[in-house]
Order: structure tokens, then sequence, then C-alpha cells
């Protein structure tokens, strides 16, 4: 299922957002926090003699991309959703 938007160009926008600035949460104790935190960092495999032709690349690129503070919009484009804001949104009403 598409729902509209380009898959990949989404998780990597996400992943960009992400690097550029990690989800924040109030309270310390906050396990949702500190498991989408862990499980959206591609670093997390490790990127010991990382090379283009791996399969994990384009998703560390994007992540160390926002860590650079690069225009994650303009980088990913094809995505018209920040799943990053959806998220927030959500779990702010919770």
């Amino acid at each position: 299922m598409r729902f509209g938007h380009n898959g990949k160009s989404c998780v990597l926008q996400t992943l960009c957002q992400l690097g550029a600035e990690p989800l924040h949460s109030d309270d310390e104790e906050d396990l949702l926090h500190e498991m989408a935190t862990f499980v959206l960092n591609p670093k997390n495999d490790g990127i010991h003699h990382l090379t283009e032709s791996d399969d994990t690349y384009p998703y560390i690129k994007a992540y160390t991309d926002g860590e650079n503070q690069v225009d994650c919009s303009k980088l990913y484009h094809g995505c018209s959703l920040s799943f990053i804001d959806v998220f927030t949104k959500l779990h702010d009403q919770a």
C-alpha cells in the first residue's frame, strides 16, 4: 500500500529529520520515546566499512544528512507528509 506517498522517500526524509532533530520527550522514562529513538536510528546497525553498495547506505546517509543540517524536505522531496509531525501530534494528544 502506498497511500499516495513514495514509501522509500518518506522513510529517508523521516530519518533525515530524526538526524537533524531527534525525538524529544518531557518524560525521561517515556518507553515509546526510547524505543522509537533506538529503533529509528539506522546507525545502530553499525557503519564500519560502509560503502554505497551496502543496503543500509541510503538510510544511514539520510540520517547523517540530517545530523549535518541538510534541508531534508529538499533532498528527499518525494514525500509530501512529515511522519515526525504526525507522530508528534499523535503523541501530544495522548
